[in-house]
């Protein structure tokens, strides 16, 4: 059975690897661009890749955080 991004992003943020500010725009940002008729613009786009950034520095931090514990990375 598959997740649906709004589980991941859950999932994601509750645990806190990811904060949902961040996550929730890059997911309604691809919710938009698959299922809307509406074009995207390049303010979205760059929406996207900053939203993206964050949610990697997230994970990033998450990883070394969890590494720091003791736990693997």
């Amino acid at each position: 059975m598959a997740d649906t991004p709004a589980e991941v992003l859950s999932r994601a943020t509750a645990s806190g690897l990811v904060r949902s500010a961040w996550a929730t725009t890059l997911t309604g940002l691809f919710r938009r661009a698959r299922y809307s008729s509406h074009p995207m613009t390049e303010a979205d786009r760059a929406a996207a890749i900053e939203a993206l950034a964050q949610v990697q520095a997230d994970l990033g931090s998450g990883a070394l955080a969890q590494a720091d514990r003791g736990g693997d990375p």
